[in-house]
């Protein structure tokens, strides 16, 4: 038979739970200034059930009160959006869905005139660059002749 410790029969939570103790005139004073400021936060933020007395604020500091707040759900008074316009398909390469394709002959023109430019990473470390063929060692670079 096995034997099964918790933090309840150990005696954990017993020993490490904070004593109420008889509460000195300064701490009282403490609480009661801690207290009117929760209530005038609690008034500014519109939540009038969190409102405490100083027995309940001094329990609710030492541990011995949970609050229980409430979920409000969120109102929808508008009706859900409802697509109006028909369903418009991507642009395609196609010729059947009306975008078109560019002919053999545009395309080798177009091959054509990419020889003659090269693509390279400009400086150090800097972003890449369209750099034609003849300034491929100065790669863009503006090169002072004397």
């Amino acid at each position: 038979m096995a034997i099964i410790y918790t933090n309840q029969s150990s005696g954990y939570a017993r020993k490490n739970n904070k004593k109420m103790k008889n509460i000195s005139v300064n701490q009282l004073a403490q609480y009661k200034e801690d207290l009117r400021l929760h209530n005038k936060h609690m008034k500014q933020r519109g939540l009038h059930s969190l409102l405490m007395t100083l027995d309940d604020y001094i329990k609710y500091r030492f541990g011995k009160l949970k609050v229980k707040t409430k979920s409000v759900p969120l109102k929808s008074d508008s009706v859900p959006h409802i697509r109006e316009t028909l369903n418009y398909p991507s642009l395609s390469n196609s010729t059947n869905l009306g975008g078109g394709t560019i002919d053999h002959k545009t395309q080798m023109e177009r091959i054509e005139v990419s020889k003659q430019y090269s693509i390279v990473p400009a400086y150090n470390k800097g972003p890449y660059m369209v750099v034609s063929k003849e300034d491929l060692k100065t790669a863009g670079r503006k090169v002072w002749v004397n």
